[in-house]
């Protein structure tokens, strides 16, 4: 056991191996014990639970064995926790805090905010005391699933029921507020005397995204409280003046650059379509050996298709493919919308069979950007096998991408196509905008179908939607 004990997370299959030539094997609930922990500390949750089913099997489970079983399952499976929690009660074997706050932390890990508050009738039913670990995991799991005023209750209920709380305990509520209600659990927090840390900093600066003037002002708060600053939060605070790029560059600029603040750089110059001032940064960064990720390269293609500089984007593209970097959806969607942009229809229609020969999921974004793009064609056959494909590959469809679908159909010269694609979306419930039945009334009036064109005008009107003087000027040019 001392020897599986002295090895680290990385080498779990040696403790597995270990065990099984240890003199009683899986019936060692100590050397299980050890064995479970390890793999959950690799992440190999799987592995853990295949022990405690031997364990289980062998009929010798016992709290700690349990306990460490929850534990592995943490950053893996909260069904499987759960599970594990109701075997031990059928086994009426007593849980502990510690169980329960195992079993709630791998709720908040998959969002299962529900699942997680849920947990605290069985405890109390247990006649046990939730403690600080315990509902700061529950204001987490809160956090994670975005509801903020559950995450806020939680932290009410700690202190109306004496459970001490702890700037870890008010960071975790601040990360599922927005960035006014965050900002008074921070006063909230200096009130009780606590004291802000780096992360709670760091956090406060992720919800103020968009909010540079308070991003700057949490930094010389933090500044004057002597809190060191780290790459982490210095990312944040960068991204979180994506909407003032200058202040943005001048936060780079004091430290040496890294590829988590290069990104978050690069992003922002992308938001104001700052190409030229992207490519000199990128220039900068790699001078100085720092290698580019998938998110900055991801950026600085955005940042060329909004300045329409369609050869560049490509070219980073390629360069990512050239530096065997996972090149994702983001990057294929920045480099077709530039090609879309800049007129190059072939191009933006040979990146998506690109995309999808590489076996990545394409997303609405992508589908719609082609789609705009393969209208320069004026060809129904490309748009038809696009269509088609884009079907095969189960992206749920939204109004934008059928309202470039019925566009580019128009400028193919096929109204049976737009009228289609109108009805499709009614089957799919999907709310047509005036913008929908312009495109549609014009592929129409391109067509000669007066009678067509005309109920379609009526439809429009008997959906509550306005027509505007293009959908009537087309209308009455069809007549």
């Amino acid at each position: 056991v001392r020897e599986i004990r002295s090895l680290p997370p990385s080498r779990w299959r040696n403790a597995l191996e270990s065990l099984r030539r240890l003199d009683g094997g899986v019936g060692n609930n100590v050397a299980v014990s050890v064995c479970m922990k390890l793999c959950g500390q690799a992440r190999q949750w799987p592995h853990a639970l295949q022990l405690f089913a031997e364990l289980m099997a062998a009929g010798q489970p016992d709290v700690v064995s349990f306990s460490t079983a929850v534990s592995a399952c943490e950053k893996g499976s909260w069904e499987s926790a759960i599970n594990l929690l109701d075997c031990m009660d059928r086994h009426q074997l007593l849980g502990d805090v510690v169980i329960y706050a195992a079993c709630c932390a791998a709720c908040g890990a998959a969002s299962a905010w529900t699942q997680a508050l849920q947990l605290l009738r069985p405890l109390r039913q247990a006649t046990l005391r939730p403690n600080t670990i315990l509902m700061n995991a529950l204001i987490s799991a809160c956090g994670n699933g975005q509801r903020w005023e559950e995450a806020v209750a939680v932290l009410r209920e700690m202190n109306e029921t004496s459970v001490p709380t702890s700037a870890v305990s008010y960071t975790a509520a601040m990360a599922a507020c927005d960035w006014r209600r965050a900002l008074e659990l921070l006063e909230e927090l200096r009130l009780k005397q606590m004291f802000p840390t780096v992360v709670t900093y760091g956090t406060l600066l992720n919800v103020c995204r968009g909010h540079w003037e308070v991003a700057l002002q949490l930094l010389r708060d933090m500044h004057r409280q002597k809190i060191g600053m780290n790459i982490i939060v210095l990312g944040a605070a960068i991204t979180a003046c994506e909407a003032k790029w200058e202040a943005a560059l001048q936060l780079f600029g004091a430290e040496s650059p890294t590829v988590v603040t290069s990104a978050s750089l690069l992003n922002a110059l992308a938001q104001d379509s700052q190409w030229e001032l992207a490519l000199a940064i990128t220039r900068q960064v790699q001078e100085q050996k720092v290698d580019l990720n998938v998110i900055a390269c991801s950026a600085v293609m955005s940042a060329c298709e909004k300045g329409q500089q369609w050869s560049l984007a490509l070219g980073f593209l390629r360069l990512m493919q050239d530096k065997k970097m996972e090149v994702n959806v983001v990057a294929y969607s920045a480099a077709t919308s530039a090609c879309e942009k800049c007129k190059h229809w072939e191009n933006a229609v040979a990146l998506f069979y690109e995309l999808l020969e590489h076996q990545l999921t394409p997303d609405v974004i992508v589908c719609s950007a082609t789609i705009s793009a393969a209208e320069r064609s004026s060809s129904w056959d490309v748009l038809e096998r696009l269509l088609s494909d884009i079907k095969h590959c189960k992206v749920q469809p939204n109004v934008v991408l059928f309202n470039a679908a019925i566009s580019a159909a128009e400028k193919a010269g096929y109204w049976q196509g737009a009228t289609d694609l109108l009805a499709e979306m009614m089957q799919g419930s999907i709310e047509a905008t005036s913008i929908t039945y312009s495109a549609a009334i014009l592929a129409c009036s391109a067509g000669e179908q007066w009678q067509v064109a005309l109920g379609l005008l009526e439809q429009e009107k008997e959906g509550r939607l306005v027509p505007n003087w293009v959908t009537y000027a087309s209308a009455i040019s069809t007549c």
